[in-house]
């Protein structure tokens, strides 16, 4: 599913950037649209490149569930194209607020243990807060 990324990630500068990020919306017929992306940051200063994969699911009502999914299509997306990378910059960014004041800090135990999967770096809009 992520050969087009692997092959172009392959090509670039070994200067460029990955940045791998999973989104969710809930849809009206009762389903979730799992959207992931792969952004090529050319050199690190260029264009990008965006790869996309959007999958639709049965919503269970659970956003516990819903963020571990995106997590989850997270990690496959970058096991996929993990043997692409070399030494180039990776980030996987996550929807996930530690502030217990946001829904999703529902998942901050859970992504915590993300960094122990094998990745270069992970970060969020709160990086360092997790």
């Amino acid at each position: 599913m992520w050969s087009e990324a692997k092959e172009a990630i392959r090509n670039s500068s070994p200067n460029s950037a990955v940045y791998i990020g999973c989104d969710s919306l809930i849809l009206a017929n009762g389903k979730v649209d799992y959207s992931t992306v792969i952004v090529l940051h050319m050199n690190s200063k260029n264009g990008c490149k965006v790869f996309h994969n959007s999958i639709k699911q049965r919503d269970f009502g659970n956003m516990r569930a819903r963020l571990i999914t995106e997590v989850q299509y997270a990690l496959e997306a970058f096991h996929e194209i993990e043997e692409a990378l070399g030494e180039r910059k990776l980030e996987i960014h996550l929807d996930i607020n530690p502030d217990p004041r946001y829904a999703s800090n529902c998942v901050t135990a859970e992504a915590i243990l993300v960094p122990y999967t094998g990745f270069f770096s992970i970060s969020s809009e709160y990086t360092g807060k997790l």
